[in-house]
């Protein structure tokens, strides 16, 4: 999960970063290349979708996008599985 900007909020401060972003679900591979499978404003949606793929598809979840600083990998029951 990544909080992300888009070029139409290239002159915003980075205070709207964190209010004004939206959150994208990302399939990483090959170390740095991303797939994006799901946008959205709503943290609760993209963690229960992160929840569902990963149930299906045995993945780990890592949350980058509450603190961009310091990720974290989600345990199964951070993320409903």
């Amino acid at each position: 999960m990544f909080r992300t900007l888009y070029a139409k909020c290239e002159p915003c401060e980075m205070e709207d970063f964190e209010n004004n972003s939206m959150i994208q679900l990302s399939l990483v591979y090959n170390k740095n290349r991303r797939l994006i499978i799901h946008e959205s404003k709503d943290l609760n949606e993209i963690r229960t979708t992160a929840g569902q793929l990963a149930s299906s598809f045995n993945l780990k979840i890592r949350d980058s996008a509450t603190d961009r600083r310091n990720p974290k990998w989600l345990s199964n029951e951070e993320i409903g599985v």
